[in-house]
């Protein structure tokens, strides 16, 4: 554990000695004092690369801190907008409502009104974090997920999850999900300039409609999935399926991945 504390706070004097390199050398660079500025520049990347390394991600700030929800409801909805970090979404226990990892500045919000819980996991524009958050979900709670990012990796594991819906989209990031096996489920996925990917279980059946930029590439890596007509696709044992997935998808640029 002292060895993980003391990691963490050298990759965060990394970060701010690599930031304050980066900032000094654009001003310099600007000044049109360009050898010392490209050089304090190029040596930040050095610095935040060391960093990511020693840390295992980008650090700028202490761990996460965690969070337990706890009550009675049936359904549930988790609301996330993290900016610049990563989300990873899971199953938890069954003897609580959600178990966050989050901050580490700014608090999860939650509340439960009417049997329904509503879980918040926003980036205060004034508290920027650097870090993964995880939101681990109840699999006995009917969930719906709506979750944002501007250059963070949204990580999904559904598989576990009773879900109605799920809205997720990005910038410039990386969204990965993995469909939910029991259910309906409908599905609405978005990208700027950053990839998704779905991976689809053998025993769920999917229907996918794709609305793509020029600058935006489909591959299909799963034999089940078939070409219907011109950017729809679906798995001919959909009805018959025991879980059926909808999946509505728009990129303008980046990679689209079905696998």
């Amino acid at each position: 554990m002292r060895r993980s504390k003391l990691a963490r706070q050298i990759a965060q004097a990394f970060w701010w000695i690599g930031l304050m390199m980066m900032v000094v050398g654009i001003s310099l660079a600007i000044l049109r004092f360009r050898f010392p500025g490209f050089m304090l520049i190029g040596g930040s990347f050095v610095v935040l690369g060391l960093n990511a390394l020693i840390g295992g991600e980008i650090t700028a700030g202490p761990e996460p801190r965690s969070f337990t929800a706890r009550g009675s409801v049936v359904r549930g909805r988790l609301e996330a907008k993290t900016g610049l970090c990563d989300l990873v979404v899971g199953k938890c226990g069954s003897d609580r409502v959600a178990t966050t990892h989050y901050g580490p500045l700014g608090k999860p919000g939650f509340e439960v009104r009417d049997g329904i819980a509503y879980l918040r996991l926003v980036q205060a524009a004034f508290q920027p974090n650097v870090t993964q958050w995880r939101s681990e979900l109840a699999a006995n709670v009917l969930w719906d997920v709506e979750a944002h990012s501007f250059i963070g990796e949204l990580i999904m594991d559904l598989s576990e999850l009773r879900l109605e819906e799920v809205i997720a989209g990005t910038k410039l990031g990386y969204i990965k999900m993995t469909c939910p096996t029991r259910g309906y489920v409908r599905m609405s996925l978005n990208s700027t300039f950053g990839e998704i990917e779905i991976e689809v279980p053998p025993q769920v059946g999917v229907k996918v409609a794709v609305k793509k930029g020029p600058l935006a590439t489909l591959a299909i890596n799963n034999e089940r999935i078939e070409t219907i007509r011109h950017n729809r696709y679906a798995t001919p044992d959909f009805d018959a399926a025991p879980a059926q997935v909808e999946i509505h998808i728009r990129s303008s640029a980046g990679d689209i991945i079905l696998t």
